[in-house]
């Protein structure tokens, strides 16, 4: 069979003919012709878009130079560890006031006073001990806002009786004094009271055969109220040592020579 024989009639017009040329298969019409895209010459499909297909493998992207700004960086920071508080209860103060009783006569009784001292006995000075005094509330029939209350202030006293002797005896003065609560009145059952008292004898009846005398004195009477709140203490961090700004200079002594030559020009 030869070529001229044959008919062109399909795609597949040379099957099962054994013929040392066989032609290319006919086109379509240019007008119908699909675009590149779409062809299925290369086995996709021809609604699959190609605009999103990806080239394979992948091309490496080149490594961007190398950025020096001169900067040397040293290690990664060591965060610094949260410091340790602890929380202690203070007392803040919540208000203060100052009284002054410029002449205050009251009756006193030594406590302490051995019996063999010897009559009569004679009142040398009053002042005010370490103790705390203490304090009871008043009634205030009067339309005052303020708290009056009685201060009981534990005194020392030094007595000399009939023979010379001296003795320290402990008594207590009492007075009325008054003072001002701040904030709201539904929260003064927090607050506490502290009262430091100073106090000398002025004059008075000296002398007497009985452990009671009747005396003038001034008091100064210090009123703070107090409230207990807590309060966190942050431990001290220790100190650093200070880094010189400049290097220290080489020493000249013997044994501790200048390497540098630059300062050879300068050594006298």
């Amino acid at each position: 069979m030869s070529y001229h024989d044959h008919k062109q009639s399909g795609r597949h017009c040379c099957e099962g003919i054994t013929a040392p040329y066989c032609p290319p298969p006919l086109c379509e019409n240019p007008a119908n012709r699909m675009p590149v895209d779409d062809c299925c010459v290369c086995g996709a499909s021809a609604n699959a878009p190609m605009h999103k297909a990806a080239r394979w493998p992948k091309p490496v992207k080149p490594c961007p130079p190398p950025h020096y700004s001169g900067v040397v960086c040293g290690g990664v920071p060591v965060k610094p560890h949260k410091p340790h508080c602890e929380s202690v209860l203070l007392q803040k103060i919540v208000c203060c006031e100052k009284r002054r009783i410029p002449n205050l006569c009251t009756r006193i009784t030594l406590e302490g006073l051995p019996p063999c001292a010897c009559k009569p006995y004679m009142l040398e000075s009053v002042y005010q001990s370490g103790a705390q005094p203490w304090w009871t509330p008043l009634e205030n029939h009067c339309p005052d806002t303020r708290n009056h209350i009685c201060v009981s202030i534990p005194v020392c006293c030094v007595v000399c009786d009939g023979e010379g002797k001296r003795y320290h005896t402990s008594a207590v003065v009492e007075t009325e004094v008054s003072y001002r609560s701040a904030g709201h009145p539904g929260e003064h059952w927090r607050n506490s009271l502290f009262i430091v008292p100073c106090i000398r004898m002025l004059g008075g009846d000296c002398c007497s055969d009985t452990a009671e005398f009747c005396i003038q004195v001034e008091i100064f009477l210090e009123i703070y109220l107090l409230r207990h709140e807590p309060c966190t203490v942050q431990k001290p961090e220790p100190v650093c040592e200070e880094l010189p700004l400049y290097p220290m200079p080489p020493c000249r002594q013997c044994g501790c020579g200048n390497t540098d030559p630059r300062s050879r020009h300068h050594h006298w």
